[in-house]
């Protein structure tokens, strides 16, 4: 008996390794924090009165952390049984690190029992900055990847804290600048450049400097009495409009009042006299850091008056390894807008990641006329459509085969280098079939036309790209691919005729 138990002893002992009194490190944290007034400690194990001891039936220490694409979002440190942990196939203590991918989340497990509060393993990677970047009054947060300040809009420094604004006055000390006056109660308003009044800070943060001429005219078209105003504005406008005047007394006398108004985002730059340009340009203006936002602004707006061109810039990563099936893209930056300058060079830049196969593309373009900036910098829109046919077709109704009445459109992403034209054509004794599907491609082909006959069935496969805007529409589609169709659907009605 007293040998049983010896041996009983001895097990356990093996299993459960030192339980006498074992004290664990016992915390738990999500997310690291950089700011050291925000600094979690559990993530580098410097948390003080946080030992713990175990219970007889927890037999060793261990430290989870989980990562998510690369960055790890939590960490815990505790007392562990052996019975019951993340190896469900032994109940013996693990001798080495473990850890298990479940897609987007890794889990990695430390194990020890050879010394009281063992699991103290520190996070290496992960950096706090010398400052708590003033994220208390939302000037920044710590970028605890690089250990450096990342500074809110309005502020700057090291530790975010040079701020744009006057002591007190709650404005930006970087305003704009303009000339704001009203020729109705200072007639040098109405000067060119060298008479007017000096420019002064706009209030706010305006960011645009606007001249306005307004003419109040009679019913007999003349001009009874013009007003000169200059002011700040935050936004751009560029037109002429008529307007009744809101007073029925004048509205009475006053046909209309004709009102031209110019936009410029410089300082002092809103000194001339509106010159009544009808074709002032409009762009297309927004910017998105997120990536998705700007893709549904389409609408053209006025330009500065200065502006002679409009731009379109896009960035994004794609994953350039030859294993992947469905190569994976993300879009990281879309801007477009009005531009004094012309882009020097249209086109697209591609660089590797260093130590990835992921690269990183820029994609820049610039046009001069409005509304211009709509599609992807440096890719080509596309007539996009498909279509089926048979030989009981109407051939006025067939469609996509017809697509000049059908507008090339911007691809649904920056990738699509090329416009595309694809179409199937079978034929037997009892007629026709067919598709095509016109579209984007993410590489140019070599134009081709494949046929072949199985068991009396002739297949025509045709393939081609291009990389202009709307260059896969029907009036630019190869005429003898469009021929070869159009006469075999003729053929077939003229053979039912018989």
């Amino acid at each position: 008996m007293t040998s049983i138990l010896f041996t009983l002893m001895l097990t356990l002992a093996a299993v459960f390794g030192n339980t006498d009194g074992l004290s664990c490190k016992s915390c738990s944290e999500t997310y690291y924090r950089g700011e050291p007034s925000l600094h979690k400690t559990c993530f580098d194990s410097t948390e003080e009165n946080s030992n713990t001891t175990c219970s007889s039936w927890n037999n060793y220490c261990r430290t989870r952390i989980v990562t998510y694409y690369g960055v790890i979002t939590s960490v815990y440190r505790h007392c562990e049984s052996s019975s019951y942990d993340h190896d469900s196939t032994t109940s013996a203590i693990p001798g080495s690190t473990q850890c298990t991918w479940s897609g987007s989340n890794i889990y990695c497990y430390y194990s020890c029992n050879d010394t009281d509060v063992c699991n103290i393993q520190p996070t290496r990677l992960m950096k706090q900055c010398s400052s708590d970047c003033n994220s208390a009054s939302l000037q920044g947060k710590c970028d605890y990847i690089t250990g450096k300040c990342v500074c809110s809009s309005g502020s700057s420094g090291a530790d975010c804290s040079i701020t744009t604004t006057s002591p007190g006055a709650g404005l930006s000390t970087t305003r704009r600048s303009c000339v704001q006056c009203s020729e109705e109660m200072d007639p040098n308003c109405a000067k060119s450049a060298s008479g007017l009044p000096a420019a002064t800070l706009c209030p706010g943060s305006m960011n645009y400097c606007t001249v306005t001429k307004s003419s109040l005219l009679t019913k007999n078209g003349e001009v009874a009495r013009s007003l000169i105003t200059r002011a700040c504005s935050s936004y751009a406008q560029n037109t002429c409009s008529f307007n009744s005047p809101t007073d029925s007394y004048l509205r009475s006398i006053y046909l209309q009042a004709y009102t031209c108004t110019e936009t410029c985002n410089a300082n002092n730059c809103n000194t001339g006299i509106p010159g009544y340009s009808s074709s002032a340009l409009k762009c297309v203006q927004c910017t998105d850091t997120i990536g998705s936002s700007c893709d549904s602004v389409t609408t053209a707006v006025s330009c500065p008056i200065e502006s002679k061109y409009c731009y379109s810039t896009v960035e994004y990563f794609e994953d350039k390894s030859d294993t992947a099936s469905y190569p994976g893209y993300h879009k990281t930056m879309v801007k477009r807008g009005c531009s004094v300058e012309k882009i020097k060079s249209t086109g697209c830049d591609s660089t590797n990641v260093p130590g990835t196969k992921a690269n990183k593309v820029s994609c820049h373009e610039s046009c001069s006329t409005s509304g211009c900036n709509t599609g992807w910098p440096a890719r080509p829109k596309c007539v996009q459509c498909s279509a089926q046919y048979t030989q009981n077709t109407n051939v006025n109704s067939l469609g996509c085969y017809y697509p000049t009445h059908l507008q090339a459109t911007r691809c649904s992403d920056p990738r699509y280098t090329h416009c595309s034209v694809y179409k199937i054509q079978m034929s037997t004794d009892h007629g026709i079939a067919g598709s095509i599907s016109l579209g984007c491609r993410k590489e140019a082909v070599t134009e081709s036309c494949n046929t072949t006959t199985i068991e009396e069935v002739t297949t025509k496969v045709c393939d081609q790209t291009c990389d202009t805007d709307g260059c896969n529409s029907a009036s630019r589609i190869k005429v003898d691919m469009m021929c070869s169709i159009l006469l075999t659907i003729v053929a077939s009605k003229l053979f039912a005729l018989i």
